[in-house]
């Protein structure tokens, strides 16, 4: 435990660099990249240990890769959805969207914490890991076709995108100012 809080810890205060420095798509990829990599890999280190394929000296192997999922899941997954859950939702409903969102997210959170133990049960710790693995590379498809990139756009310019405007309008046209007050004024009614 102390190991995964270390962990936990010192990639937090990377992520808070990394996450200023590179693309949000990049450093979101790159956690669910090493993600699911590491939690498939646990998964197939365990089924080996369980059916006694691994000496008893390696025992502590699946430790190395569970770690790497720490790493991994606090560096890219956990920080970006409230980096960029401002910027997504239109700003006649950004309050309401980042609370249902933010809402969705614990409650996520809550069943995975929940149904764990049971799922230890029924298919084993490395079943979990492979469901929990796939589920991550499912989840990461959807974002890489449907999330774009924020960092450095502005909000009109993220809005246009979910809007599938084409940005027809280039900004020596458009002045952002002017489509701020515009988006104020419709939220205003």
């Amino acid at each position: 435990m102390l190991m995964v809080d270390v962990v936990r810890f010192l990639t937090a205060i990377l992520a808070c660099v990394v996450v200023n420095k590179l693309n949000r798509r990049s450093v979101l990829f790159i956690g669910i990249s090493v993600s699911v990599v590491s939690l498939l890999t646990a998964a197939a280190l365990l089924y080996l240990r369980d059916g006694g394929h691994i000496p008893e000296r390696y025992k502590w192997a699946p430790v190395v890769p569970t770690l790497l999922y720490i790493f991994g899941k606090t560096l890219g997954i956990l920080p970006i959805p409230w980096a960029i859950a401002g910027e997504i939702f239109p700003l006649a409903y950004r309050s309401i969207g980042s609370g249902i969102s933010g809402m969705f997210l614990s409650i996520t959170f809550f069943v995975v914490v929940k149904t764990a133990p049971e799922s230890f049960n029924q298919i084993g710790v490395s079943g979990t890991f492979c469901v929990y693995g796939i589920s991550i590379a499912i989840c990461g498809l959807f974002l890489y076709y449907l999330l774009p990139e924020t960092k450095g756009k502005t909000l009109y310019e993220i809005e246009c995108h979910f809007r599938g405007e084409k940005e027809a309008l280039s900004k020596a046209e458009v002045c952002e100012k002017d489509k701020m007050l515009e988006l104020r004024r419709v939220e205003e009614g």
